[in-house]
């Protein structure tokens, strides 16, 4: 006859089963070899394996091959002191799933004392959401930093434009009276030359100067012409108008209108140039000239990235309506851009190219014009292989009007 204490024990049995299936963690129960000895359905249904084919195997095999003789330094190090805790605090672990595939998990390593021996229970979450939610929370805080940092740098800039404009206005008209000043001089000073030799101009015998202040009185010009443009630039940055944004916009136009103004830089730029315009794209609402200046400006670059003609560069548009957005992706094989430089890609004055008159402010009043309309603006790039910029605008109809 059994006895009450049977029964309670096969009881007890039963519930732990129900427990073990019906947890919402993976479980593995491993022995000091590593080896796993038990495995509930969620575990095995996490790593992609019939339970019946784990147990058995050394919980390695759960593992990115790179860190297997890592972790049996690890599980020796558990058994030194085994006690519940943490796995990886601090940092993410990483799961092997039959198939090959890599994964992000959470796990906790709880000690087992049974018939004289110790086990060490695994309580493991998949943790992917959880990660993709963090690094989707991430890029938005990126995203209201950049704005934040914009919107500071407009209200500042355009106070401080004005000022700057005048005295450069003065510069560059003085600097062209300089300039014919010396044209005219230039005849008188010959002639001095000629009849009396070498004298001293300037501090400097004339030989001698005559070749420097030309080019002096040039570089006055050229600089005070830069910080025009750099004001000019910083105006566009810092106008608070948005514009219009009720047009009705279609990307395959404003690649065709920004083609013609184009043509001749890509000409010189590239022998493999393909535009890759999806038929049927839904028209946005938005600035077609601003959205055009954004074009320009990314080909632009794109074409100064490029190393020769046999480098391609591509244009093209797409639209997903998962999520509702027409896409603007311009490409090229070019340099590329270094980790540490795409960081700062779209800080304002940043530039890698100021020895060919970068002011820095161009992809910064891209990023506002996208911003504005509601968009977003991603970078991707390899060192040595190119650039990918893709320009994200929501589909956002625009009713028909009779």
């Amino acid at each position: 006859m059994e006895s009450s204490a049977s029964k309670n024990f096969v009881i007890n049995e039963e519930i732990y089963k129900v427990l073990l299936e019906s947890a919402s963690e993976g479980m593995i129960v491993v022995d000091k070899s590593g080896i796993i000895q038990l495995v509930n359905k969620k575990a095995g249904d996490m790593f992609g394996y019939k339970r019946g084919t784990l147990i058995g195997k050394p919980v390695e095999v759960l593992m990115p091959t790179t860190i297997r003789k890592m972790h049996v330094n690890y599980r020796d190090s558990f058994y030194d002191d085994p006690s519940q805790r943490p796995m990886g605090t601090g940092r993410y672990l990483v799961g092997l799933r039959e198939n090959g595939d890599e994964f992000p998990i959470e796990v906790s390593l709880t000690p087992i004392h049974t018939d004289g021996k110790t086990l060490v229970m695994a309580f493991i979450t998949d943790i992917t959401a959880r990660r993709i939610a963090e690094e989707k929370a991430k890029l938005h805080e990126q995203q209201l930093l950049q704005a934040d940092k914009m919107a500071t740098l407009g209200i500042l800039v355009s106070g401080v434009a004005h000022e700057i404009n005048n005295p450069t206005g003065f510069i560059l008209l003085n600097g062209k009276i300089f300039s014919r000043m010396w044209d005219d001089l230039q005849p008188i000073l010959e002639q001095h030359y000629d009849e009396n030799g070498d004298f001293m101009l300037a501090g400097m015998p004339y030989t001698r100067a005559n070749e420097k202040i030309g080019q002096l009185i040039n570089g006055v010009s050229e600089g005070a012409e830069r910080i025009r443009k750099i004001v000019k630039s910083l105006k566009d940055f810092a106008r608070q108008d948005a514009g219009d944004l009720n047009e009705r916009v279609n990307l395959n136009s404003v690649i065709e209108t920004g083609m013609i103004i184009l043509n001749n830089l890509i000409k010189k730029s590239t022998d493999h140039f393909t535009v890759d315009a999806q038929e049927n794209l839904p028209d946005i609402r938005g600035n077609s000239q601003q959205l055009e200046q954004v074009l320009i400006n990314l080909v632009t670059n794109a074409c100064q990235a490029l190393p020769g003609p046999d480098s391609g560069l591509s244009v093209s548009t797409s639209y997903a309506p998962e999520n509702e957005t027409v896409k603007l992706i311009v490409k090229d094989d070019g340099g590329g851009i270094s980790e540490e430089n795409l960081k700062r890609i779209m800080d304002p004055f940043f530039t890698t190219k100021q020895s060919i008159g970068g002011t820095g402010l161009g992809l910064s009043i891209c990023y506002n014009i996208i911003t504005n309309h509601g968009g977003t603006m991603a970078f991707e790039s390899t060192p040595g292989k190119g650039t990918r910029v893709t320009v994200a605008l929501p589909l956002k109809k625009v009713e028909a009007t009779s």
